[in-house]
């Protein structure tokens, strides 16, 4: 069961981990890891990315193309995914992007999150960090923000969501969203999550 109260009665509303819908089959990239420097997709670099920018899509039966894609260090929203970001996040800036292949062309944009290290140092990783085995989370520097990337870590997959974004989203008709809960750690300016190794 989830809870909601007031920010200033020192009570943090619920976050989730953002991944995807496994009911779903998102389109696959062709090769992201060579398209661009993954650190310019957080706000401070975004002047870094390309005006234009493609990715190939692989073209495979069953595939819809879900309002959100993560394919890391990539996420991806649809049209109307961003207009319900920015209803949360207005300062956030939005990168267009086209998924296509020979038969196909779809928009999307790349918001450029604010990537908050997050993480106190009770936090388990792997060897290289680049895994997240065991989160803990200290909610007074995520500062209330709807959307964010979990910085200190090799990874640009972890990305959290704040429980009034996800239900807004929701009752939008959104489709290919997946979470997994960040629950209460004790104190209520911690939370905590297993890794789901997506």
């Amino acid at each position: 069961m989830f809870f909601r109260k007031d920010i200033n009665e020192g009570i943090y509303m619920d976050y989730f981990l953002l991944n995807v819908d496994p009911n779903y089959k998102a389109p696959t990239i062709s090769n992201p890891n060579n398209i661009l420097n993954s650190k310019s997709i957080t706000g401070k670099k975004g002047d870094l990315l390309p005006e234009r920018m493609r990715f190939l899509v692989t073209e495979e039966k069953g595939v819809i193309f879900t309002d959100i894609i993560i394919c890391s260090p990539y996420l991806l929203v649809r049209n109307n995914a961003m207009k319900v970001i920015k209803m949360y996040e207005p300062f956030y800036r939005f990168h267009p992007v086209f998924l296509c292949n020979d038969n196909m062309s779809e928009q999307y944009h790349i918001p450029l999150l604010e990537e908050i290290e997050c993480l106190t140092d009770k936090s388990c990783f792997n060897l290289d960090k680049s895994i997240i085995e065991y989160a803990v989370i200290d909610m007074e520097l995520i500062k209330e923000k709807a959307l964010l990337r979990i910085g200190g870590v090799n990874s640009k997959k972890y990305i959290l969501i704040r429980l009034d974004l996800v239900e807004s989203l929701l009752r939008r008709g959104m489709v290919g969203i997946g979470l997994t809960p960040v629950d209460c750690a004790g104190n209520n300016n911690l939370r905590l999550f297993k890794s789901c190794k997506a």
